[in-house]
């Protein structure tokens, strides 16, 4: 009896506890992954809020020079921005609890973790999109409204992607 408790002893916290509790090291890495993707949905948000305040210095532009039929346009696609980074910064992390019966494995947090980095380049699309719609303050209003359009719809397109992340979870 004597050698198991010095084995015990020599265990790290984290040995016990598993030794305690069976899977708890298993649900630590998890832990980890969901970090990594949390980081990286945060980076992600933070995009696209840049890609907002973009287009808020354009609208101040705009209304400088007196382009209020398009001030309505710009502000549409900065609540679509705005709704989008914070769709992704606040998604479902796969987070299970311990002892719940319906676990969020590794294989489902990878898949998670790999959806939310082809955000990235659609995310690129909306930058790449709002440089060119900056480009064109000086062109006719015409122009300025097709371009934000365009944007709009990207971003919605953004929009419904973001909703469609559950559905891997659920996929389980």
């Amino acid at each position: 009896m004597e050698k198991i408790g010095k084995r015990v002893e020599k265990l790290s916290l984290l040995e016990k506890i598993n030794a305690a509790i069976p899977g708890f090291i298993r649900y630590a890495r998890r832990g980890k992954r969901r970090e990594a993707d949390r980081l990286l949905r945060d980076g992600i948000s933070s995009m696209l809020k840049e890609q907002e305040r973009n287009l808020g210095s354009l609208c101040e532009i705009l209304a400088k020079e007196n382009k209020m039929d398009l001030l309505g346009l710009i502000d549409t696609t900065q609540k679509k921005i705005a709704r989008a980074a914070d769709k992704i910064k606040y998604a479902t992390y796969g987070a299970s609890g311990l002892f719940d019966l319906s676990q969020v494995g590794k294989k489902e947090l990878d898949r998670l973790y790999n959806f939310d980095v082809g955000f990235i380049e659609k995310v690129e699309e909306v930058k790449a999109a709002v440089e060119e719609t900056k480009k064109l303050e000086d062109r006719p209003d015409k122009e300025i409204a097709n371009q934000l359009k365009e944007l709009n719809k990207l971003v919605g397109n953004l929009n419904n992607l973001i909703d469609s992340r559950k559905e891997i979870l659920l996929e389980g």
